[in-house]
């Protein structure tokens, strides 16, 4: 009887990124180093307690480095639907991304 190393192995949880990493492992360190602290403690935590919990800090860790982008509905006439927005310091501090001025669609005015 062999043994399969591929079984060991799986796709990085963020979408579109196909890095192969160990099955102990959610994501690949390029993308787990921009998880927040506090997410990927808590990912670690819930791991180890239950399955339900470990789901949800699963999700909010892939959707903390998967990027945003804008609804076609979105108030932006520089934008255009899909299109990449990069958070500007304006936006991280006060959740608007129109504050300040007008921006385009990577956050500058």
């Amino acid at each position: 009887m062999s043994y399969d190393r591929s079984k060991n192995f799986h796709e990085c949880a963020v979408p579109g990124c196909g890095v192969r990493i160990s099955s102990k492992l959610l994501m690949c360190l390029a993308h787990w180093k921009r998880v927040p602290m506090r997410i990927r403690l808590n990912v670690s935590k819930s791991y180890r307690v239950s399955a339900g919990d470990y789901m949800v800090a699963r999700q909010a860790a892939i959707d903390s480095v998967t990027p945003k982008t804008i609804s076609p509905s979105a108030p932006s006439a520089s934008a255009q639907p899909g299109q990449i927005i990069k958070s500007s310091a304006t936006t991280r501090a006060t959740g608007n991304l129109f504050q300040g001025g007008t921006q385009n669609a990577e956050g500058r005015n």
